[in-house]
């Protein structure tokens, strides 16, 4: 059997004011999802662990069976898929231009996400492009937008802060080595050297003619460069070795790109404008990776987290409306006895936060509250479960899921269980497997 796994990105919310007390999935009309919910088993899925706010990669890669200690720098993913050569032997951080004024405090976030012609970012970029300190080397590779990614060679290590506060609530951080780092004598010198590169990065940009031009013109200066999720990149065995599939993902989304990418699993990167024609678009190509003979496809959409991080509930029923109609394609072409379907989500992004002041009013923040799942196929049993929403959900049969356990889940649906205990190959699966070594007389 085959299995095909949706994610809606940011998906799950908070109950929210305009709707008297329902989230956003709650007060959008599903019929689509509504039928699908009814005829599966429904649940809720805790992709890390009860509370814990997770992002679309750590989420996607614990989904998909890996555990975070085995996971690099959230920099590495996106420095892979952005074609930026790794090693094993380097850490790379994530870099983007910031404007920042210093204060008695420290260094105050003036606008942390920034836009600028790529000739005036490239140009920023090539003037902190090389720096060197106590034996520890800094390149930085400008990769488009306001972004570069920042390699580190020499004596380093991955286990240093981020400095990037994620929102100007807080100042800059202070480069710092982890208290759990393996080598901490080494993370206490990359922390120490990352400081001295930015300090010298901020004097060159400061004084640049691309900011100087910019403050003639009333823009803000581009005068300081945030770093973030230093990682080693690290050998991850494929999800064909652990999982016994044969897998493809059909994401547009950077991050989950280079995910797929480490993991072994074969990508299509494609986007529509329209939101409902896009999932239409992007379960069609799902038919097509079933028919070149992939049997584990994975489908995930940008919405509704894109506008779910603008704090505006109305828009997320909107998205998730769209999503609903391009379900359709889902319900009345695709379901059969041989395919089993899980839809959920990868997290909670929600629309309703403290502090933000009005709709429109863009935030980074996700949230720990448990997302729905429903599991559809011949071996589901179906349960009571009529909707799909938050509140729905938790009085459904699967009950409570974590992450780490949708994986074996999903292989028991599609009949690929191995009994555990049983060793019919050198390393110790959970799958049955298709090729093992003959006997020979």
């Amino acid at each position: 059997m085959r299995v095909l796994f949706v994610t809606l990105d940011g998906l799950g919310d908070r109950p929210a004011p305009q709707f008297d007390g329902r989230t956003p999935l709650e007060a959008a009309h599903t019929p689509n999802l509504d039928d699908l919910a009814a005829r599966g088993i429904n649940g809720l899925l805790v992709p890390i662990a009860p509370g814990v706010a997770s992002g679309t990669p750590t989420s996607h890669a614990v989904f998909f069976g890996y555990r975070l200690d085995e996971l690099p720098g959230r920099a590495v993913f996106h420095a892979v898929a952005r074609g930026v050569p790794v090693g094993t032997d380097e850490v790379i951080c994530l870099g983007r231009f910031a404007s920042i004024s210093p204060e008695p405090q420290g260094l105050r976030l003036v606008q942390r996400m920034m836009t600028a012609p790529e000739e005036q970012s490239a140009a920023l970029a090539s003037a902190i492009a090389s720096y060197s300190v106590d034996g520890i080397a800094f390149k930085l590779e400008y990769t488009g937008g306001t972004e570069s990614v920042l390699r580190l060679t020499g004596p380093v290590s991955d286990a240093i802060t981020d400095c990037d506060p994620l929102g100007t609530d807080l100042p800059v951080i202070k480069a710092q080595p982890m208290g759990e780092a393996p080598d901490p004598e080494a993370a206490a010198q990359t922390a120490d050297a990352v400081n001295r590169y930015l300090r010298w990065a901020h004097s060159v940009l400061d004084g640049h003619p691309v900011n100087r031009q910019r403050v003639d013109q009333g823009q803000l200066p581009m005068n300081f460069l945030l770093v973030k999720w230093a990682g080693r990149r690290r050998a991850l065995s494929s999800v064909e070795d652990r999982w016994g599939f044969r897998a493809a993902s059909v994401t547009c989304e950077e991050i989950l790109l280079g995910v797929m990418h480490e993991i072994g699993v074969n990508t299509v990167d494609r986007e529509l404008e329209d939101t409902e024609e896009d999932l239409v678009d992007r379960l069609h190509t799902a038919e097509d990776l079933f028919a070149q003979g992939y049997d584990f496809v994975h489908v995930h959409t940008r919405e509704p987290d894109a506008i779910a991080h603008f704090a505006d509930p109305p828009k997320k029923v909107e998205a998730i409306e769209a999503l609903d109609r391009g379900m359709a394609y889902l319900r009345d072409r695709m379901l059969s006895d041989d395919l089993v379907v899980a839809i959920s989500s990868d997290h909670c992004t929600p629309s309703v936060v403290s502090g933000v002041l009005k709709p429109g009013q863009f935030h980074d923040q996700h949230s720990g509250e448990p997302v729905p799942l429903i599991i559809l196929g011949r071996n589901a049993l179906r349960d009571d479960v009529t909707t799909f929403s938050e509140r729905a959900a938790a009085h459904g049969g699967l009950g409570m899921v974590l992450g780490k356990d949708l994986m074996p889940i999903l292989l028991s649906q599609a009949e690929r269980t191995n009994v555990i205990g049983w060793r019919p190959t050198a390393r110790e699966v959970l799958y049955r497997p298709r090729n093992v070594e003959p006997f020979e007389l």
